[in-house]
């Protein structure tokens, strides 16, 4: 019986491949392929559903076809056999600790790329207009720290995510002025997440006006300063300065001759 190797034919390289351009970080580029194969992988299983909910023999054949054109990689076609899970007993009630006060500072939590896309859709849905609000905002340090400071939600790696995915869109699209504005909105807010994790134990939002007052303070140092000129005062001229000096008179004609 000949074996039919058909199937291997979609067969995805893996995550970890470093075949990227060596301009382009190799990690990120890995966790934008994982977030597009999961959202494909995603919109697969719902039309499945779909199609088997329908039940009619066209459906089904419908089906098989998706599952035939299916992307395979070590993901869907590896299976851990022998994992187990063990969970600690709880302790009783009794031995309880006290609760202690709920903790209602902000933080910016470093995300695994395997854990990136969890709750990336639901972030998008619900903060849609916020992100387009803030891509929105020209060259103006003040606004986009306001905007910051009033939308916290934009503190997450979901959102830098989300520009960053922008960025490369806009950029494949030609729209460079657009990608180049999109991306400074993008590296502000990354900055500030970056900051936010270097304070363990703090809100994150203690990280945004320090950002920015460093940010006035170098862009100070870069702009030019501009010779003044001397004043009226030290140039003596005014009051109490000497006057200026006045043309010699002209001296008196000769005498005429006897």
């Amino acid at each position: 019986m000949p074996i039919n190797y058909s199937k291997w034919d979609n067969l995805e390289l893996s995550d970890d491949e470093e075949h990227f351009h060596p301009n382009i970080d190799n990690n990120l580029m890995i966790r934008l392929q994982r977030e597009k194969r999961q959202q494909r992988e995603a919109e697969e299983e719902k039309k499945k559903q779909e199609l088997l909910a329908k039940g009619t023999p066209d459906a089904l054949e419908e089906m098989e076809k998706l599952e035939r054109m299916k992307k395979l990689h070590v993901g869907n076609i590896c299976h851990d056999k022998y994992s187990s899970k063990h969970e600690a007993s709880k302790p009783s009630s009794s031995a309880e600790a006290p609760q202690a006060a709920k903790d209602t500072k902000l933080r910016v939590a470093a995300t695994e790329p395997e854990s990136f896309t969890d709750g990336y859709e639901e972030f998008l849905r619900s903060h849609t207009a916020t992100l387009e609000e803030y891509a929105a905002i020209d060259d103006e340090d003040e606004k986009s720290e306001a905007y910051i400071l009033s939308h916290t939600e934009l503190l997450s790696e979901h959102a830098t995510g989300y520009y960053l995915l922008q960025c490369i869109s806009l950029q494949a699209e030609g729209k460079t002025r657009s990608m180049k504005k999109m991306a400074r909105q993008y590296l502000l807010l990354t900055y500030v997440c970056d900051l936010a994790k270097t304070m363990p134990g703090r809100d994150a939002r203690d990280a945004i006006r320090p950002l920015f007052r460093k940010m006035e303070a170098r862009a100070a140092k870069r702009r030019p300063t501009t010779p003044r000129l001397p004043s009226r005062r030290a140039a003596g001229v005014g009051r109490g300065g000497p006057p200026p000096s006045s043309p010699p008179p002209p001296s008196p004609p000769p005498p005429s001759p006897p």
